[in-house]
């Protein structure tokens, strides 16, 4: 049977093409899941032992890679000196496109040194067709200084995943419009990442129970959520979590500790920083 070309379609066919298209990705993301684990034991292991998370893309991976870098800090209350993205063409890429600062393999090895890449990092190369040259300098200049690397792309087999200590190819398929990567590519990637730092995160001690206790409390949504948060953890009305965090500093983790162990500012400070945060690890 003849193909029939996307663009002599209705409107609510195209949206039905697009749509089941874009409903492959979770299997295909499925079938790496193992791979995705060694990734984040990886990463979990370096940045305890003080090693920072570096993404490396270009274009739209690598402002993919950026939206989830940069949730790390409200979220998660991450240093965003230990967890970053680093995009081809500078910040200026992540609002207007700048695709042939892609192709420079000089500019990847010149930001990795200006930022003083070592061997307790690790670097997490973004690419949809897996052999983007900026991402390939970047991961081959952390095997050279003896980082950690990892390599996310959408193709089979990829020159990045042969550069990378932990390869996640995977095989996307035709885009409903050849070439736009954004799309299936770009979903895969995003489902990667989150699943990526979200498992780091949780395996950090940076979830306690299923609540994000160091979310940042710098909005009035955020203060709120972090009051209901204390409310169902503590089983405590929010009038009175709010009283409990307004008198602590709004450290979540530290008033959870006061109210569970009923211990001081101080010693909850000293418990939390012998488990590096991690307060499943002291209450569980």
């Amino acid at each position: 049977m003849k193909e029939t070309y996307i663009d002599q379609l209705s409107t609510n066919e195209v949206l039905r093409r697009i749509n089941s298209s874009d409903q492959e990705i979770a299997g295909i993301v499925e079938k790496k899941i193992t791979k995705i684990e060694e990734a984040v034991e990886l990463a979990c292991q370096k940045f305890l032992q003080g090693g920072r998370i570096i993404y490396c893309g270009a274009g739209s991976s690598g402002r993919i890679a950026a939206m989830d870098a940069l949730e790390m800090t409200p979220t998660y209350g991450i240093d965003p000196a230990r967890y970053f993205c680093l995009l081809a063409g500078g910040e200026e890429a992540m609002f207007r496109a700048v695709e042939q600062a892609e192709d420079s393999e000089e500019q990847a090895y010149q930001e990795l040194k200006k930022v003083q890449l070592n061997a307790s990092d690790v670097v997490v190369a973004i690419a949809a067709s897996g052999r983007t040259p900026y991402c390939m300098a970047a991961l081959k200049y952390g095997k050279e200084i003896g980082a950690s690397t990892i390599g996310i792309s959408c193709v089979e087999t990829s020159e990045l995943g042969e550069l990378a200590e932990v390869a996640i190819d995977l095989p996307v398929g035709k885009e409903v419009v050849s070439g736009s990567t954004r799309m299936k590519a770009g979903t895969a990637q995003k489902l990667v990442l989150n699943m990526f730092s979200t498992s780091l995160m949780i395996r950090l001690g940076k979830v306690f129970e299923e609540a994000m206790i160091y979310v940042q409390p710098i909005n009035q949504k955020l203060v709120q959520r972090s009051i209901a948060i204390l409310s169902k953890i503590a089983k405590i009305t929010n009038e009175e979590a709010e009283i409990l965090l307004k008198e602590n500093d709004f450290d979540l983790p530290m008033v959870i500790l006061i109210q569970r162990l009923a211990l001081t500012q101080n010693e909850s400070r000293d418990l939390l920083a012998k488990h590096n945060g991690n307060l499943s690890k002291i209450l569980k």
